[in-house]
């Protein structure tokens, strides 16, 4: 299977995310509906030789000890990937999520006038939720980096989302402690997301 391909047609149908899963085809979340690209289901052997094929021999060595690496990969001519490798069942899957590189504006997100005056507060929580898809950390980074006078300026901002879930129309993936993972499932991963 051609995992560059699968990546190219992620960034062209502007896909969230691309689903890596033993027994089912390779499939894609376009507008927060999941669509398979392919008839054919993936075996175990299949998702393990692509995970490992886009892993740096760091990144194999934690997969090994730990049953999971989060990790980011960038391919010439189509963007960002945030990778999620896991083990399940004793199969290895990921998911990864396309990484916008071009930041759009409150305007171009549709958001009302409002957020740019909250995104000036000196102190509180502004909480962004939504589906896949729905732009919260566009909505988040595009307002972290305003100021009253209109410049932009660097700010700090942080965010913890939860990981894909999924199934037949959702795709699920489950990873039980101490079996599919080595030890107890952190709070937090290193990327940030709750587990």
């Amino acid at each position: 299977m051609d995992f560059k391909a699968l990546l190219a047609l992620m960034v062209e149908k502007k896909a969230s995310d691309l689903f890596i899963t033993a027994g089912r085809p390779p499939c894609l979340k376009v507008n927060g509906k999941i669509a398979e690209v392919s008839k054919t289901q993936l075996t175990g052997e299949q998702t393990l030789m692509l995970v490992l094929s886009i892993m740096s021999q760091r990144q194999r060595d934690e997969f090994e000890n730990t049953k999971e690496c989060q990790f980011a990969l960038s391919v010439q001519g189509l963007g960002r990937f945030r990778v999620s490798a896991f083990t399940q069942r004793d199969s290895a899957g990921m998911v990864l999520r396309r990484i916008e590189s071009k930041i759009p504006t409150v305007e171009e997100l549709m958001l009302p006038p409002i957020i740019n005056e909250l995104a000036m507060t000196k102190r509180g929580l502004i909480v962004f939720v939504g589906a896949t898809g729905t732009h919260q950390t566009n909505c988040r980074i595009s307002r972290s980096a305003f100021s009253s006078s209109g410049e932009r300026r660097a700010r700090h901002s942080s965010a913890a989302t939860s990981p894909a879930v999924r199934n037949r129309l959702c795709i699920a993936d489950q990873r039980k402690p101490r079996v599919s993972v080595r030890g107890t499932l952190p709070s937090i991963t290193p990327s940030g997301v709750i587990v």
